[in-house]
């Protein structure tokens, strides 16, 4: 068996394109699916992916590791988020055609059932700057829908610091968002990596009341020092790790004394669903949980989806609700239902790309900027 062709789709998704993958093979037109959607980054993405091509074609996809190994070692300069994303999307497909030839779902190939359905929380239902009753309301119309957990990002344009309005404000639309969805619905507080250490644990201490379940990026990724500070000082779990790349950039992580309670690996950045079960099991020592970064596309949450069915410490998985036509993407849709999400039992990922819906939105120049005044809902 031998992959024969690597091809590249690319639509536009409201304030991103999504980059999907098809690896297609000899054997009976088998083909394998991955997605490579990294946002205000899609051309070096393409790019990325066409230099990997060498390491790819004419390789026998069920190599998995090997071929993994060659793209993230071959080429000398590695790492980094969109050398990782193209590699992630290849090791998708990979693994897609893995199940296929085993006619086997992927979630029974890499461990089995552990749960039966993994829990969602909605994101992009309302972003930038707005006012405590508008937040308020769109949290409750996703919560009509099902959801029991929704993330938000309160913090309006603010970078390492906060200007005493916007603080106020900040602290006025969670703590309305919780009066209107009430205490049986889980928030989630975004930061985006971009507070100082002082800032995030004055900013912690003040939204401990509105039991969050967790706080996500309280200050830049790499500042793991000012991470353990923010951990040390607020008594609200602490979440990071989407804009970390593979196990290696992982164990500085898991192998300190950080005391941070959840990691977020992205199937589409971290190197793949090889490189998220390995992490998986490194974080399971240290009894830390996993909720998977996901504002990506149906492929992405099909491959996050198996991993966290299988993974003892999954938690949770981000499920974006900006785009009312994602699901048409694949045949057969997305098997959503109350805010949980099922599995495909069908070999591999268990999804099909309809590339006739995929013709109907175009790709497009897109550009969002976290910290001035955006929009993605």
């Amino acid at each position: 068996m031998k992959i024969l062709n690597l091809k590249t789709y690319v639509m536009h998704a409201n304030w991103r394109n999504y980059i999907f993958l098809e690896l297609k093979t000899d054997d009976n037109g088998i083909v394998g699916y991955g997605e490579a959607t990294l946002a205000n980054n899609q051309y070096g993405v393409l790019g990325a992916i066409q230099d990997l091509r060498k390491y790819v074609i004419g390789r026998d996809p069920l190599d998995v590791e090997k071929i993994w190994r060659d793209m993230h070692r071959g080429p000398f300069w590695r790492g980094g988020a969109i050398f990782t994303t193209a590699i992630s999307a290849i090791d998708q497909a990979l693994w897609d055609i893995v199940g296929k030839v085993s006619k086997l779902p992927l979630y029974k190939i890499i461990g089995g059932k552990y749960r039966n359905s993994v829990r969602l929380y909605a994101n992009g239902w309302f972003s930038g700057i707005g006012t405590p009753t508008q937040y308020a309301n769109a949290a409750k119309r996703i919560v009509k829908q099902g959801f029991t957990a929704l993330k938000f990002d309160p913090f309006g344009t603010s970078d390492m610091i906060i200007e005493p309005s916007m603080e106020e404000n900040a602290y006025n639309i969670v703590k309305e968002v919780r009066s209107q969805i009430g205490t049986k619905v889980d928030i989630i507080i975004e930061a985006h990596g971009r507070f100082t250490p002082r800032i995030a644990i004055r900013l912690g201490k003040k939204l401990e009341r509105f039991d969050p379940l967790w706080f996500e990026e309280p200050v830049p990724p790499e500042d793991l020092a000012g991470l353990e500070r923010v951990a040390n000082g607020v008594n609200i779990p602490i979440a990071t790790g989407e804009r970390l790349f593979t196990r290696f950039d992982y164990w500085n992580l898991l192998s300190s004394d950080v005391g941070v309670d959840i990691i977020q690996p992205d199937v589409c950045h971290v190197g793949g669903i090889s490189e998220l079960r390995k992490i998986a099991a490194i974080a399971e020592i240290k009894d830390i949980l996993v909720a998977p970064h996901n504002s990506n596309g149906p492929i992405s949450t099909a491959a996050s989806t198996h991993l966290l069915t299988a993974i003892p410490n999954g938690l949770i998985l981000e499920y974006w609700v900006d785009i009312p036509w994602r699901s048409k993407l694949i045949k057969g849709g997305e098997q959503v239902s109350r805010g949980f999400i099922t599995p495909s039992d069908r070999p591999g990922l268990g999804v099909q790309l309809d590339y006739e819906e995929i013709e109907k939105h175009p790709s497009k120049e897109t550009y969002i900027d976290f910290f001035k005044e955006y929009r993605y809902h």
